[in-house]
This record gives structure tokens, C-alpha cells and sequence, in this order.
């Protein structure tokens, strides 16, 4: 007899227990263990591999899986996410071409999950250099090589800087296409004011340094924590108190914290200043890349990225509203980005607003809930800049 009540008052406190957890792992998230959502939250507190990056002293940091420029006396650095030549066995012409910008750039040339270092298989990449077969398509009788200098999680001045670095040790292009827009905006707002580093300094630089240094022995379990549901909420509070061990534990900065909802609340009063301090930081780096390609002589496209955060411009199919518009940098980007991001003032030549590209489109496009796209987003933006370069590139 006293062996059932013991397991009864057992059963009764896990039941307890785990809806305790449940309601903590909804307030603390927005979302709860049995949701459809769940998982791609959780995901969001993937460390992808630290250790094979490390800190660059000129534009923040390098993946040390990029590859190397093949003639190169300076630096023997692996800077560029991919490189790429069209097989064109018959070409009058040669175009180089530079493709700076964040991850959202990176898909051009490899368009993963943001896990994609993780040994499990997590949807591996469907297509690869999307933007630099396209733009092949659209020279036929040119031989393309493709530079994809993208940097992960980057904003301006970085690409400004990889350009200049790119220059001083050698490298020259015909065509500098940079594809930017959302991180300008949100990145300065949602990382780096909550540890109080610089607007201007790449991505949660203070971090990057620290990480470097840390301990990352948790990392492999963090990963596996993070792509898991045990749909058991008791043990899935479990699991967040090691993720959040864990991301203390890589940064020694004193007294980091992290967010669970990942969105620090910053005083409204300054909301404004920073905003618009974060779009002067990208619109001068947009204008000196321009007055850069009058002096090296090529042809500067700047791009700006269409998000699903901006009113009206898209038709969500049902996964996007399930899926794609609940994120960090919603906030930001649907109050600044249709504002601020334009070409009006700007002094440059050649220029690509896309913001509104999907205004019509009622497939799913995008991929996550910032602004990154799948395959069939890419192509249709690809052919959008492609078209362009093809109407307005003259050959030296």
C-alpha cells in the first residue's frame, strides 16, 4: 500500500513538474514543446563550430573553411566561401566578379540550413552557385569567375573593409556586387547594443574575441540538445538550462547572459537614434564602395535584400505565416527597413531595390525568419540581378 502511494504522489509530482516546465519554456520562448515551431526556435542556439573561424583583424572574422586564393604573394588566407568558374569552352571574354554581403549572400553559392556543420543531417543543400550559373546563363560567350567573399552574420563596413583588403593584397574585379540590407538594420540593434559594443563594429565583436579563448568542450552537446524534442517538457527544461551553461561558458565576457527569447529589450527613447545611426553606418559604406569603383574601375552593383518584414511585400504562403515571420528582427526591420533603406540620397550609379520582389509571389520563398531564401527565392532574385548586369555591364 505504501509502495502505490509513493508511486502516485511520484506520478503526480512529474505531472506537476512538467507542466511547471511547460509554462516556463513558454513564457521564456513564445512558443511550447508540442508546437510545430518549436524545434526551429530551439535550433536557434546552434554554435557552429567556433573553432574553425578565427577573429580577423581588418573585417571581423575568417572561416577557416573558405578557400585560398590561388596567386596570392601577400596572404595565403582562406577568404572567399566559394569560388567558382563557368566551363565555357568557346569565350571571347573574361568577368570577374565579387559577391559581397552576409549569409544571405553566402546562399548564392551554397544554400544550407544555418546547421550545416553538424554532423547530423540536417536537409542537406539542394543547389549550389545559383547566382554565378545564372549570370553564366547570361553571358554565354564569357567565361565567369565567381568570388563569393560573403561573411557570415556580416553587416557594413564589413563588406566595405573585405573590398579594401581584397585590393590591398592584389585583387582586381570587373563587376563588385553587393547584396545587403536586413543585418545593416537589425544586426547593430539586436547584437550589439546588449553588450554594449560600437553600432559600427562587426556582429558581436567582443564576443568573437572572447569565444575564442573559451572553453568549447560543451559545443557537440549544445548542438545536439538544440536539434532535439524529447516532447517531454520537464526534460527539455533540462535541456535548455546545458544550452544555456553551455553559451556561458564559450563567453568569458563578464556578465553575459543569454537571452532565451534572444531579443534584449533596449529603451524605446533610443530606438530612433540607433536606427538611424545603423543606416548611416551602411550608407556611407555603400557610397565609399561606389567612389572606390571609380577609382579601380569597375562596375559596383549595390543590391538590397528583400525580408518578409516589410509591409506588404509578399503574399505568405501558409508556412511562412506559421514558420518565417516571428523573429529577432522583425521589430526593426518592419518599423526602419522600408524607411531608411533606399536610394534617393544616395550617390550611387548602379543600383537593385528588391525589397517588393515577392509582392506577387504566393510560394514560399523564404527559409528562415529573417531573411534568408530557398531555391526557388534565389533563382528568382538571380535572374533579377542577372538581367541587370546584362544590360548595363560594358566590357573594358
Amino acid at each position: 500500500m505504501k509502495l502505490k502511494k509513493i508511486i502516485q504522489y511520484a506520478i503526480f509530482l512529474f505531472i506537476i513538474l512538467n507542466f511547471f516546465a511547460y509554462f516556463l519554456i513558454y513564457i521564456k520562448t513564445g512558443t511550447h514543446v508540442y508546437k510545430e515551431n518549436y524545434l526551429e526556435k530551439k535550433k536557434s542556439f546552434l554554435l557552429l563550430e567556433p573553432v574553425k573561424h578565427y577573429v580577423h583583424p581588418f573585417f571581423g572574422f575568417v572561416d577557416l573553411n573558405n578557400k585560398e586564393i590561388k596567386k596570392n604573394s601577400i596572404s595565403n588566407e582562406k577568404l572567399f566561401y566559394n569560388i567558382y568558374e563557368s566551363k565555357n569552352k568557346n569565350y571571347d571574354q573574361t568577368i570577374k566578379i565579387l559577391l559581397l554581403g552576409g549569409s544571405t549572400a553566402i546562399n548564392f553559392s551554397d544554400n544550407t540550413i544555418q546547421a550545416y556543420n553538424l554532423k547530423k543531417n540536417l536537409n542537406k543543400p539542394k543547389s549550389t552557385n545559383i547566382l554565378a550559373k545564372k549570370i553564366s546563363n547570361y553571358f554565354p560567350n564569357t567565361k565567369i569567375i565567381f568570388y563569393n567573399a560573403a561573411i557570415k552574420s556580416s553587416k557594413q563596413p564589413q563588406q566595405l573593409f573585405k573590398l579594401y583588403y581584397l585590393s590591398l593584397i592584389g585583387m582586381d574585379f570587373d563587376i563588385v556586387i553587393n547584396f545587403d540590407g536586413p543585418f545593416e538594420m537589425a544586426q547593430p540593434y539586436v547584437k550589439n547594443v546588449p553588450i554594449k559594443d560600437e553600432l559600427i563594429y562587426p556582429r558581436r565583436y567582443s564576443d568573437m574575441i572572447a569565444a575564442m579563448t573559451s572553453d568549447i568542450s560543451c559545443i557537440d552537446k549544445n548542438n545536439e540538445e538544440s536539434i532535439s524534442n524529447s516532447f517531454i517538457p520537464i526534460l527539455e527544461l533540462i535541456s535548455y538550462y546545458e544550452i544555456r551553461n553551455c553559451h556561458r561558458k564559450i563567453s568569458t565576457r563578464e556578465g553575459y547572459k543569454v537571452n532565451w527569447k534572444k531579443f534584449t529589450e533596449v529603451k524605446k527613447s533610443n530606438l530612433d537614434e540607433i536606427a538611424k545611426t545603423s543606416h548611416e553606418i551602411w550608407r556611407n559604406s555603400s557610397i565609399e564602395i561606389e567612389n572606390f569603383s571609380k577609382i579601380k574601375n569597375f562596375l559596383y552593383l549595390h543590391v538590397i535584400a528583400p525580408s518578409q518584414h516589410v509591409a506588404d511585400s509578399k503574399k505568405f504562403s501558409e508556412r511562412e505565416k506559421q514558420e518565417y515571420l516571428d523573429y529577432e528582427y522583425g521589430p526593426i526591420l518592419s518599423k526602419y527597413y522600408n524607411k531608411l533603406i533606399n536610394f534617393k540620397d544616395l550617390r550611387i550609379q548602379n543600383s537593385l531595390d528588391l525589397k517588393y520582389i515577392f509582392k506577387n509571389e504566393r510560394t514560399t520563398v523564404y527559409r528562415d525568419g529573417c531573411c534568408r531564401l530557398n531555391d526557388f527565392g534565389l533563382n528568382i532574385v538571380a535572374d533579377e540581378i542577372s538581367k541587370y548586369l546584362k544590360n548595363n555591364f560594358k566590357f573594358k
